[in-house]
């Protein structure tokens, strides 16, 4: 496979980068997830927007355009040969002297790998997975805003551990108001009275760009979408339960803890909203578009 480092196209093998890389000491980063669909990368305006921001927030200045970020991408999904495939992009600071000193005028590091898209079972789609409540908080928005997809990641290790460690796919993470907030690596849905809920983003959480989506598509089919503080009483009580990110898209959830969601199996709007999504890909690729998610303009995994 070839990488991206820095300005060359190299292979893996070849591919370094300096121990004394801030994103290696500190977690000093940025970085943004995106998915290709049949050579395609889908909402890849979206993802560089977030990329871009996040960078802002930490400032971190950006020497390539979205534009040559869109041309390297494409590049490398060819010289890979990739079909359906994910993207990383991650930018460090680079090196800089020693200590905490951003140093704005440092020069940034650049790598961005593929690697063919590996799908989760089929189980996990027909039959819902199971998650638990961490004790882990979600940090606080005045203390790393969730709006930076930070190279640290070291929050959400720890509730997936955790999570781990209790049997569960994944962990459910609370705000220091006890307020659901979102799960490790994707945000959080609950279905109840026929209609949509989700964590407001105010709650602490990274507004996903397929979570947008889902939103969208939800109220064009004529499903109420609430964004709001929610309890885990909420959660415990709801009639269906799912997860969304760029590399899951919709993933059922039928189990919080020791307690079965609804009738524990993935409810009617889940379904209905996964095979609405999976169509709008569909659409997507066959209109040949690149890096545009035509009537969703999200700008929010």
């Amino acid at each position: 496979m070839y990488i991206y480092l820095n300005g060359q196209f190299v292979d893996e093998k070849h591919a370094t980068v300096s121990v004394f890389d801030r994103g290696f000491l500190y977690g000093d980063g940025v970085f943004e997830t995106m998915r290709a669909y049949q050579g395609r990368i889908a909402w890849l305006e979206q993802h560089l927007d977030r990329l871009f921001q996040s960078a802002e927030m930490i400032y971190l200045h950006i020497r390539h355009s979205k534009q040559d970020f869109t041309a390297v991408l494409q590049e490398l999904i060819d010289r890979n040969t990739l079909d359906n495939a994910l993207i990383r992009i991650t930018l460090t600071r680079g090196i800089t002297s020693p200590g905490l000193d951003p140093e704005p005028d440092s020069h940034h590091t650049t790598v961005i790998t593929t690697r063919p898209y590996l799908p989760y079972p089929a189980t996990h789609y027909a039959d819902g997975v199971s998650v638990v409540i961490v004790t882990v908080r979600r940090n606080l928005i005045d203390a790393v805003s969730p709006r930076i997809k930070s190279l640290n990641f070291l929050n959400s290790i720890l509730a997936k551990a955790e999570a781990t460690q209790k049997g569960a796919v994944d962990g459910i993470m609370l705000n220091q108001d006890n307020y659901l907030t979102e799960a490790t690596t994707s945000n959080l849905f609950l279905v109840r009275h026929g209609e949509l809920f989700t964590p407001a983003v105010t709650c602490g959480i990274l507004a996903g760009i397929t979570r947008n989506v889902v939103v969208e598509l939800a109220e064009a089919n004529g499903t109420s979408c609430h964004q709001q503080p929610l309890t885990v009483e909420e959660l415990y009580s709801a009639e269906e339960c799912f997860l969304t990110n760029t590399s899951m898209e919709l993933m059922p959830v039928t189990q919080v803890d020791d307690r079965m969601i609804g009738n524990g199996r993935p409810g009617p709007v889940t379904n209905q909203l996964h095979d609405e999504f999976q169509l709008y890909v569909t659409q997507y690729i066959s209109r040949g578009d690149r890096g545009q998610a035509a009537s969703c303009g999200t700008t929010g995994s």
